[in-house]
């Protein structure tokens, strides 16, 4: 992935109704105002984690969300992620004291390959969003540090992003459901650390979710695909109204 593709202001991600402007050269203030601003209950609107590193950093080498081509890539902020300890403290102490600690040492599953998780904090009690107090998609990939994402040249739309409401109580692995994955292949040591993960979860926390980057239904294009590696949020709210989740990568093979 080449460093111009990363910060390219074209690949921002686009709403349908996103007018087309022609491209004019902007001053520096212009260009300033244009870049992704936060809405003022979401001024921290970055997520929190342990041992920040850029945004850039983490999707591509700590998730592994690149594939080494131009063909896919996203944009980030050049910015860090903030530091966990200055995340609100309901949520704060959900993710140190308890989550953080089920997830290390164990490897998820990440479709095609393996991957590590993370736990974070998303403010968001000032916004119950959607559905029954789902956050919005929208907040979510905000929180991520993501500007826009390419697939084989096709810009990643927000439709294409996905918040679905997940019960957890009934399966050890969070990110799948018994439909999507047979138990009988797995070791059980596996399976008891993916369901003190799952635990946490439904214990702490309520509206459940996951976030992901879902398959496209593009009329004119119906052959087209979903970006191959992409960061996903498992998560729920805590009893401060702020999200706790696991980021973590799904691989398309």
């Amino acid at each position: 992935m080449s460093e111009s593709l990363a910060k390219g202001k074209s690949d921002r991600i686009t709403n349908e109704n996103d007018d087309d402007e022609p491209a004019t050269k902007k001053s520096k203030s212009e260009d300033s105002a244009s870049k992704p601003t936060t809405t003022k209950s979401h001024q921290n609107h970055l997520m929190y984690i342990e041992n920040p590193v850029s945004v850039k950093e983490f999707i591509t080498k700590k998730l592994g969300c690149e594939d080494g081509t131009d063909s896919m890539h996203f944009t980030y902020e050049e910015t860090l992620y903030q530091p966990m300890e200055k995340a609100p403290s309901v949520s704060r102490d959900i993710s140190t004291k308890y989550l953080a600690p089920t997830l290390d040492g164990v490897t998820l599953s990440a479709g095609g390959s393996d991957c590590s998780g993370y736990a974070v904090v998303i403010c968001d009690g000032d916004d119950k969003g959607d559905g029954g107090g789902l956050p919005k998609k929208e907040r979510l990939f905000e929180a991520l540090g993501l500007t826009g994402a390419v697939m084989e040249e096709r810009k990643i739309s927000m439709d294409e992003l996905e918040i679905e409401a997940k019960d957890f109580k009934n399966f050890p692995f969070f990110q799948y459901t018994e439909d999507t994955c047979d138990l009988d292949d797995i070791e059980d040591e596996d399976i008891k650390a993916h369901q003190k993960i799952t635990d946490v979860l439904v214990q702490h926390l309520t509206h459940h979710f996951k976030f992901d980057f879902g398959w496209p239904e593009i009329e004119d294009d119906p052959y087209a695909e979903p970006i191959a590696a992409a960061p996903i949020l498992c998560g729920g709210r805590a009893s401060d109204g702020n999200i706790v989740a696991v980021v973590a990568m799904r691989l398309y093979a």
